[in-house]
Order: C-alpha cells, then structure tokens, then sequence
C-alpha cells in the first residue's frame, strides 16, 4: 500500500482504493451492477441510495450479496 491508497476488503480480499472512493464507486470499480446487489459496510446493511454517502476508509469489510427474488 503506497501514501495515495489504502487497503478495503470486498468479500475478504484484499483491494486498494484512493483516499474518499465511496461505496458506490468500487461496486462501479469492480464491474457490478448496482441494482442487482445488495451490500453491508463493516456489517451494516447499506441501501443502493445511500452508498455514494459512504466513503470507504482503511481495513473496512465490504459484503456483497446477489438480490435473491422470489419467495
């Protein structure tokens, strides 16, 4: 990890994102598409509408879940 990056976990890996990279923009980054995922930052559900408000900081865990639909 260099002075311009810092290290997040999605799903446990290990990926290095610039300083105020939000929620929204590493779902962006990593090529998923927002509307069919559901996430939760450091064990917390976060709604697709809130994820640009949440900017990511050192060593947080990102889940992502597929939306299951059905019942």
């Amino acid at each position: 990890m260099n002075q311009s990056t810092w290290t997040v976990f999605v799903d446990q890996k290990p990926i290095d994102v610039a300083p105020q990279t939000t929620l929204a923009q590493i779902i962006t980054q990593l090529d998923l598409a927002p509307e069919q995922i559901a996430t939760a930052l450091n064990g917390q559900f976060i709604a697709r509408q809130n994820r640009e408000q949440h900017v990511l900081q050192a060593n947080d865990n990102i889940m992502v879940f597929q939306a299951i639909v059905g019942g």
